[in-house]
């Protein structure tokens, strides 16, 4: 039997200036300062019975609270957004655990901004392979090729403790080369390099980057068939 919405307590809002509770979820003021009520975090479904929540701060089906949280302004630390950010949310609807709040750029450009400023920091080197699944052990940076043969070879990080971390979002990754190699292109974290020559020992081809004023830089070897 499903409970009448009579029955069903609203947990409400709280002013965030003067913290007055306010159980009416269509009151948009606070009734004692003033101050706008900004709407609380639901999930858009039950996590109960699955019910869609249509804005409530209750379940009418079977009573379960559907409010995650405060507002997500007030949700992520670092408020407020500069020009250009807006917060958004991703829930995964069903799963358990806190929601995962980020802050993401207009659309086209998403990034999570606490990681991407908290990894140049920790990134402490460079590492190379021709494996576009590999993020540990032993590098492939060095591989045989014929004059002609092309690889595509892939830069990843390395944190502080020396394991394999994704690059932080926008670090610039410059590459030179020896003569013997051609590389396309020559900026990112995945080039194509092709044996043009035949070298006497190996062709070399170093990335490089930037980071807190440090400079970074691994080799890649290339040997003749």
């Amino acid at each position: 039997m499903e409970p009448e919405p009579s029955e069903i307590p609203n947990i409400g809002r709280r002013c965030p200036r003067c913290d007055t509770h306010e159980p009416d979820p269509s009151v948009r003021s606070c009734r004692s300062c003033g101050e706008l009520i900004l709407e609380m975090l639901r999930h858009s479904k039950c996590p109960g019975c699955g019910a869609a929540s249509e804005e409530r701060d209750v379940c009418l089906r079977c009573g379960t609270s559907l409010v995650i949280g405060p507002p997500l302004a007030e949700c992520y630390p670092q408020k407020p957004f500069s020009a250009g950010m807006k917060p958004v949310m991703l829930l995964n609807e069903g799963s358990a655990g806190p929601p995962a709040i980020r802050a993401g750029a207009p659309a086209g450009h998403f990034e999570d901004l606490e990681a991407s400023a908290a990894a140049p920091s920790r990134l402490s080197g460079i590492n190379l392979t021709v494996d576009p699944e590999q993020m540990s052990g032993v590098p492939q940076d060095h591989v045989k090729m014929a004059v002609g043969e092309s690889v595509t070879v892939y830069a990843r990080g390395l944190d502080a403790d020396g394991k394999w971390c994704p690059l932080p979002s926008g670090l610039a990754i410059k590459w030179r080369s020896d003569r013997e190699l051609e590389l396309a292109p020559r900026t990112g974290d995945m080039v194509t390099a092709r044996l043009l020559s035949a070298p006497n020992v190996s062709a070399m081809a170093t990335a490089r980057a930037v980071v807190d004023k440090k400079k970074l830089q691994r080799l890649f070897t290339v040997e003749k068939k």
